[in-house]
């Protein structure tokens, strides 16, 4: 389990086994009493620590920069020290700084700011070379962003909102550019994806962090998650959300609109989280809104990459869910509906 949900640590096991005594055969002392297990030690909390802007840390931004350049190795205890504060009390930390919304209204006071304040961080990544630095300060803005969306933590929602966008940012491989225009698209960072599917999923974070967090776990699907396993764990939480019954005080809208991106992130996926979805349009037994979601989504996705034929076969199905749908809001009540049962060509 992750240290950034409400249930950040692990209960001990008491395995305590009671002293077992033998028969006592005739002229026979007693067998001696088996000895107690004992018990593991427990694990203490993870403490949660806020995370709070520091300009002093500040200073050590000609480390990183040097660092990421390839200049700095960063070998001593005090280089390495200064690149952690950088990015963990600076950088990243100014994700939390007022500055970057009004607190009276709850608004950005400037439009665009946190786009420019997680483009600047790319930029700085970009600019330099891939190797122990990069990948340290990707790490290090990955434990910086779980402190800012931990559920005890008290920052605003589009706080945590852009740490997720920042998370869903972050690539391994920096994607190549001339000027503004990506040559070769970046790959983005393997170990962002169990923290999205978590963030998506679990009961602790609202529907904005899930909304976030599902944009980016699209991303990494259309790139390829290298992963298998949890490629497949993604494909069946998302799964999951698509035939999931809304949430205890979530609306029918915003249901839809969370299943809607679910869906659109299986599709990036490929055949197998289409076929998922497929096979939840056919099923008769799910909730017709739900279905109709599912068409609709599939209906205006890029599809790219299937068979022509079976792409036809599917917007056919499309159309008889949709069909289905009109009929049921059209006809007068009590008159059959249109069956919506029958072989299908796609496969």
């Amino acid at each position: 389990m992750l240290s950034f949900s409400r249930s950040s640590y692990l209960l001990a096991l008491l395995l305590t086994a009671f002293p077992i005594m033998a028969q006592e055969p005739p002229a026979k002392a007693p067998a001696a009493p088996v000895a107690k297990k004992q018990a593991p030690a427990k694990t203490a909390p993870i403490e949660y620590k806020p995370v709070v802007p520091n300009s002093k840390a500040r200073s050590g931004g000609s480390v990183v920069a040097a660092a990421l350049r390839g200049d700095n190795k960063l070998e001593s205890d005090e280089d390495q020290q200064a690149f952690d504060a950088y990015v963990m009390k600076w950088e990243v930390a100014q994700l939390v700084d007022p500055k970057y919304y009004d607190p009276k209204n709850k608004k950005p006071k400037t439009r665009g700011a946190y786009t420019s304040l997680r483009a600047g961080i790319k930029r700085k990544l970009q600019a330099g070379r891939q190797g122990p630095a990069h990948d340290r300060f990707n790490q290090r803005a990955i434990d910086t962003i779980k402190l800012i969306i931990n559920p005890r933590s008290a920052y605003r929602p589009v706080v945590k909102f852009n740490a997720v966008l920042l998370l869903s940012d972050l690539d391994a491989v920096e994607p190549q550019m001339r000027g503004r225009a990506v040559i070769t698209p970046g790959v983005p960072m393997p170990e962002a994806v169990p923290l999205l599917r978590v963030i998506a999923t679990a009961k602790a974070f609202p529907d904005l962090l899930k909304v976030g967090a599902l944009q980016g776990l699209r991303r990494h699907m259309a790139a390829g998650i290298r992963n298998d396993a949890e490629a497949a764990r993604v494909r069946a939480a998302m799964n999951t959300i698509v035939l999931g019954a809304p949430l205890e005080g979530r609306s029918a809208d915003v249901h839809d609109w969370i299943q809607s991106r679910a869906a659109e992130v299986l599709i990036a996926s490929g055949m197998k989280g289409v076929k998922m979805l497929v096979a939840a349009m056919r099923d008769a037994q799910l909730p017709l809104a739900t279905r109709v979601t599912v068409a609709t989504t599939l209906l205006t996705a890029d599809l790219t990459g299937i068979k022509p034929a079976t792409v036809k076969a599917l917007r056919g199905e499309i159309q008889k869910v949709l069909q289905l749908a009109r009929a049921k809001v059209e006809l007068p009540s009590g008159k059959k509906k249109p069956d919506d049962e029958g072989e299908s060509q796609f496969e």
